[in-house]
């Protein structure tokens, strides 16, 4: 990832990604989202996080752990 570029949101699940990025865009915050790789067989669980602009990164992590409910759009 990019220096400008940081990791917000860590989900489960894909689909769980899918609605922080929604969140997201609907407060005006492009967001990727990044899938997991599978290098090698693992125990731990694989997570998909959320990408933002370092700028962003601040309101970014507000609007996710305050929920769809709680966006400011």
């Amino acid at each position: 990832m990019p220096d400008d570029i940081v990791a917000v949101g860590s989900f489960a699940d894909e689909g769980s990604a899918w609605v922080g990025r929604a969140v997201l865009d609907a407060n005006g915050i492009r967001s990727e989202i990044v899938r997991p790789a599978v290098l090698y067989a693992s125990p731990l669980p694989r997570r998909y996080q959320l990408a933002v602009r370092l700028e962003d990164a601040e309101t970014a992590a507000h609007l996710l752990v305050a929920g769809p409910g709680n966006s400011s759009a």
